[in-house]
């Protein structure tokens, strides 16, 4: 081996962009392994080349699983040996759109939004022609269809704006929230999560194996009105309801955390959004007990202690925020000379109220002068920092996969007959159970979401200033193929094996836990 030089090794022959080339980056250390150990011959099985696919993951980081996977005689691409005419339509539109490079996907993107912010519908014939002029598509119109499709975008009924008009500062919220985030990554911080979610009497299975004579319809076709019924009942979809409070960290459920309040609501008077049986006492009697417990852990381990909450309305109760135009004169007032701003005693309130709104819109925006009562307490007192999601972003709580378990695991085990008691019982027991190992899968889950994010957000910088040179990067852009996998499981590590239960909550989704 001594004598190895560069030339006994394969080499990449390709001219794609670094980040894109990651199967074949993957298959040349395979292949160059294969060469170590045929050179090592009988002494191979006495070093760690002996076994090339657990070398592999070794070298790369990939789990030996994700090796297998990709291996068959030789790495290849999925799908390579099939023929184009053998795909199916979602197969086809991946790989055609996989043939674009990422400036061409984005500028596509972003000419489709354009059409829709001036309230035009899309008309695939001129948004051809604009593509074939604009960023070298080469192919006919069937096969722009195909790439639309693969771009994720579907001929269906329209959707509004609404969301986006409502509340233009998600976006700048979340770029926030992840800069904080990474921040608190860096430095090792310990992390947990709060969230409420529900549970009712009688969850059981709502589907199953049944027998297809559903209907009493049916039943009179048969000529036997005492034929096998479909099978058992359906499990509610809501009943007497109990409101569980948890608070999940890196080490799995806070102990002492878990808590069942009992909706005292009748079950025909229940409201659909549990969020009414909650209110800022309950939730403050909560913290005053979780937080001290979490402090004493994060101190234990050495670490920073932070806390992710969303934006409940029951979270917010505030110190210190800026006034409103419920506000008093006085209050503007004070609110002024707090703050340094100038005015004169002369002004009306709607004067005053201005001139406030200016300084506020200058200076951050509501967020920057608005204090929140838990935020400050849990620092002053505890040194735990209270993380708060953006809007309609809970699934970067990772609490919220660990409720779409343990809902699936009380319908997996329960019956309709079943009291909330029992319900909250097996609630309960799930919850002291959760592992550790589960629990920092759930983190690590988030955090890569977030990292993905990250990288979607500085490939858009990094295509906004391509733009600025459109003409120049139409003559120079490079077609590269980039790989869509069909599969949703694709695992880079053991954290995969928990993907069959990560799926969010969306019983708890933005809607109702992100207001």
């Amino acid at each position: 081996m001594a004598n190895l030089s560069n030339d006994d090794f394969k080499k990449i022959g390709t001219n794609k962009d670094v980040s894109n080339c990651g199967l074949e980056i993957f298959a040349q250390i395979r292949e160059n392994l294969e060469i170590l150990k045929k050179i090592l011959g009988p002494d191979s099985p006495y070093t760690i080349f002996n076994g090339v696919n657990r070398a592999t993951a070794m070298l790369t980081g990939f789990h030996r699983s994700t090796v297998a996977r990709h291996v068959s005689g030789t790495i290849r691409r999925p799908n390579d040996d099939k023929l184009l005419v053998k795909l199916n339509k979602t197969e086809k539109a991946r790989h055609i759109t996989s043939k674009l490079s990422i400036p061409q996907r984005a500028l596509l993107m972003k000419r489709i939004h354009e059409i829709w912010r001036e309230k035009k519908y899309v008309q695939v014939e001129s948004l051809w022609e604009w593509a074939k002029s604009s960023i070298s598509f080469q192919h006919g119109k069937t096969y722009f269809l195909l790439t639309l499709k693969g771009l994720g975008f579907v001929f269906g009924k329209l959707n509004s704006m609404t969301v986006v008009e409502e509340r233009p500062d998600i976006a700048k919220l979340r770029v926030e929230y992840l800069n904080k985030k990474k921040e608190l990554d860096d430095e090792n911080a310990f992390f947990a999560a709060f969230d409420e979610t529900w549970v009712h009497d009688g969850m059981a299975p709502t589907s199953g194996w049944q027998h297809q004579n559903t209907t009493m319809y049916k039943k009179a076709r048969m000529v036997d009105v005492e034929s096998a019924q479909s099978g058992p009942d359906k499990g509610k979809e809501r009943g007497k309801r109990g409101i569980v409070l948890a608070v999940l960290t890196e080490d799995g459920v806070l102990k002492g955390s878990e808590k069942i309040l009992v909706d005292g609501d009748d079950e025909k008077n229940q409201k659909a959004d549990y969020h009414g049986v909650m209110n800022s006492a309950q939730f403050k009697e909560h913290m005053l007990k979780c937080i001290p417990l979490f402090a004493h852990l994060a101190a234990s381990k050495g670490r920073k202690g932070v806390f992710i909450i969303d934006n409940a309305p029951y979270h917010n109760d505030t110190r210190e925020k800026p006034p409103t135009q419920s506000n008093s004169k006085q209050e503007i007032r004070d609110w002024l000379q707090k703050n340094g701003v100038p005015f004169s005693m002369t002004e009306k309130k709607k004067d005053l109220w201005t001139i406030a709104q200016e300084f506020v819109r200058r200076n951050g925006g509501r967020k920057a002068f608005t204090v929140y009562e838990l935020d400050a307490w849990a620092d002053e007192v505890e040194g735990v920092t209270i993380l708060r999601l953006p809007p309609y972003h809970c699934f970067w709580n990772p609490i919220e996969f660990l409720w779409a378990r343990m809902k699936k695991e009380i319908r997996g085990m329960g019956t309709i007959t079943d009291s909330l008691p029992t319900v909250r019982d097996r609630a309960l027991s799930i919850l002291r159970e959760f592992t550790s190992t589960d629990a920092a899968a759930l983190f690590r889950h988030t955090r890569q979401s977030e990292g993905d994010v990250r990288n979607m957000l500085e490939e858009r910088e990094m295509v906004e200033e391509v733009d600025d040179n459109e003409s120049e990067m139409n003559e120079d852009v490079v077609a590269t193929r980039i790989h869509f996998s069909d599969s949703d499981d694709i695992s880079t590590s053991d954290d995969d094996n928990h993907e069959d239960y990560w799926d969010s909550d969306n019983d708890d989704g933005a809607g109702t836990s992100n207001t």
